[in-house]
């Protein structure tokens, strides 16, 4: 009988070398996720009870969107809005911004965004005008995410402080998805000075915010108004609060 030569013949040892393969895959995928699991988990400064305190006062004043919202002709929209303000320093012992960053995850409209702040734009504080870095620098996390808060009316809901090399490292993972991970997990988690978020609620809200768009390659900015205030209006309405 003719045999067509492009036709595979039965091969016994085919399932077998197929089950060989997908095992040989499987275990690596579970070496690659158990690594920068022990690797998120081993890091102390995930988790941290200081960091959550710092954020207890970061809510925003009844009326408090209301009121911005009157001010600049807009709606307050009630979206369901929760941010992670991301605090850029040179190394883990400066108290110096080298950037501001507010990830946005609206879920009300199923949207996410990265909005960088100008650190030299200025808050109207009880205590007087400063800029954003001079409020970081003498009030620390807990001054500058209930400032934002308050004058913004954009709730501070989560806290990472990071290093410059390891905000490079997260800005490459997040260019580069899943296949990026593996390569900059070490710099990444390094790079951590502190967070009120564990391993596990980084993943989720990474995820999250992924799924609904957020991209490193697609930042908003707002900067200062004429008199040289923080946009609160521009922030306010990138994240979602009001429209």
């Amino acid at each position: 009988m003719y045999e067509r030569p492009d036709v595979p013949k039965d091969n016994p040892n085919r399932n077998k070398v197929a089950a060989v393969v997908l095992f040989v895959v499987a275990v690596a995928l579970a070496l690659l996720v158990s690594t920068l699991w022990r690797l998120a988990n081993s890091s102390s400064a995930l988790g941290s009870h200081e960091v959550s305190d710092a954020l207890a006062s970061a809510t925003v004043q009844e009326g408090g969107a209301r009121a911005l919202a009157d001010a600049a002709g807009a709606t307050v929209t009630g979206d369901e809005v929760e941010t992670v303000l991301f605090v850029i320093v040179p190394d883990s012992s400066s108290t110096d911004l080298s950037g501001l960053y507010v990830a946005s995850i609206d879920s009300t409209q199923g949207a996410a965004k990265l909005t960088s702040l100008a650190p030299e734009a200025q808050l109207a504080l009880d205590s007087g005008i400063a800029s954003l870095h001079e409020v970081y620098a003498s009030q620390g996390l807990g001054g500058l995410a209930g400032g934002i808060a308050s004058t913004c009316a954009v709730p501070m809901d989560h806290a990472v402080t990071m290093t410059q090399v390891g905000w490079d490292a997260f800005l490459q993972t997040a260019a580069g998805g899943s296949s990026a991970l593996a390569s900059h997990a070490t710099e990444l988690l390094g790079g951590i000075v502190s967070s009120d978020l564990d391993a596990t609620g980084l993943l989720d809200i990474a995820k999250r915010a992924v799924s609904l768009g957020l991209s490193a390659s697609d930042v908003a900015s707002v900067g200062a108004t004429e008199d040289g205030q923080l946009d609160a209006v521009a922030l306010a309405r990138t994240v979602g609060v009001i429209a």
